[in-house]
């Protein structure tokens, strides 16, 4: 059997702009967002070996509760045991291949598939096979991904073989210290379903350019999107944009309705910074939150599921305003995401036409071209 490389599928054309700088390179080729021959290559060559991001761990909190999460067509299941620990399985029966788990989110003592009743336990062993009894001697039991986490954020490494994840994001833990020193907890989350490419949702969450007309109003007066940068060219493993508050501007909470971290660096009052995490995270952060962002690839081209997590301390849900608080920071994740649907959507109907021709990258949009670099390398590697 002859297995499909990046570098049979993407042509050379699509592949011109690997190694060129900001200003000589343009964006990617239509065909790389909605050709489904590329999202194969994508799910063998980024989707499986990265660490992709999936959700944050405080939605889990007990033994016995449970997520589902659909990876470009992956269906993976991750649940937390009566230890304690939380593990990741791939959500398919070992006998025919049913999903032992059918519901998105819930609470159980044990996985039984629906097809035949096999039966798991939380920490996918066989407990049960009708009639089939030896197999439970056999040692069969749901396959386990490789997981970890990050400021709660959970990750999976699919094929079980990239770096420590710790590795991976070294240099951060300094600078976010503050937003790692205790545990945080979900105020909010949010996913929203697009028919559209995940890379077009991606390449638009990491730049702030586009502030200065898709957000004119609701964010430009806050931090304008014509004053965005990126201090660093480093992009092998995650980057960075920062956007500077407009004079007399900045994210600190007006109700009262949260409490701050400690020991804040004197940047917070004076820009919004997102770190980029390759291939499918970022977060932002606020004196009293941090925002994730992850986007997961649906199992077409034209689908993609992008979820707002925001995290604070513990102690906000018991603030006296909590209530406000949490109603301000929800309307904000809303308005901006609907005023993102806009230029998703019409961006995915253009990539299919032929009169498309990528465009260049402006300096507000260095880190989406730290990103197609980063694409480019994986993909033809």
């Amino acid at each position: 059997m002859t297995l499909t490389t990046g570098a049979d599928v993407l042509r050379p054309e699509e592949l011109q702009n690997l190694g060129k700088g900001p200003h000589e390179a343009r964006g990617l080729a239509g065909r790389l967002y909605t050709d489904p021959a590329i999202l194969s290559v994508e799910k063998e060559k980024i989707f499986r070996r990265e660490w992709m991001a999936v959700f944050h761990e405080s939605t889990v909190p007990n033994p016995g509760d449970f997520r589902v999460v659909e990876l470009a067509g992956d269906s993976l299941l991750f649940v937390r045991g009566e230890d304690g620990r939380l593990r990741g399985f791939h959500n398919i029966c070992r006998h025919r291949g049913a999903q032992v788990a059918a519901t998105p989110q819930g609470n159980c003592q044990k996985f039984k598939c629906p097809y035949h009743t096999w039966t798991y336990d939380l920490h996918g062993k066989l407990v049960s096979a009708p009639t089939m009894e030896h197999m439970l001697r056999e040692g069969v039991g749901l396959v386990e991904l490789r997981i970890d986490t990050w400021m709660g954020f959970v990750f999976v490494n699919q094929d079980g073989r990239a770096e420590p994840l710790a590795s991976k994001l070294a240099g951060l833990d300094d600078v976010l210290e503050p937003w790692l020193s205790k545990p945080l907890e979900i105020l909010y989350e949010i996913p929203y379903h697009g028919k559209w490419n995940w890379k077009l949702t991606y390449e638009n969450s990491v730049e702030g350019y586009h502030v200065i007309g898709t957000h004119y109003k609701s964010a430009q007066w806050l931090a304008p999107g014509e004053m965005t940068y990126t201090p660093t060219e480093k992009f092998d493993t995650w980057t960075t944009f920062y956007m500077p508050y407009a004079p007399g501007q900045n994210q600190r909470d007006p109700t009262g309705g949260s409490v701050p971290m400690d020991n804040l660096p004197d940047w917070i009052d004076e820009e919004m910074r997102f770190f980029v995490m390759w291939p499918n995270f970022l977060i932002s952060v606020a004196p009293e939150n941090a925002t994730g962002y992850i986007v997961l690839p649906g199992a077409t081209p034209g689908e993609v599921t992008f979820t707002w997590s925001n995290i604070v301390r513990p102690e906000t849900k018991a603030a006296e305003n909590h209530e406000s608080y949490l109603e301000e920071q929800k309307y904000w994740s809303q308005t901006v995401q609907g005023e993102d649907q806009y230029p998703c959507e019409t961006m995915w109907a253009n990539v299919h036409s032929d009169a498309f021709i990528p465009g260049p990258y402006a300096d507000g949009e260095r880190a989406g071209y730290h990103f197609d670099q980063w694409y480019l390398q994986r993909m033809s590697g």
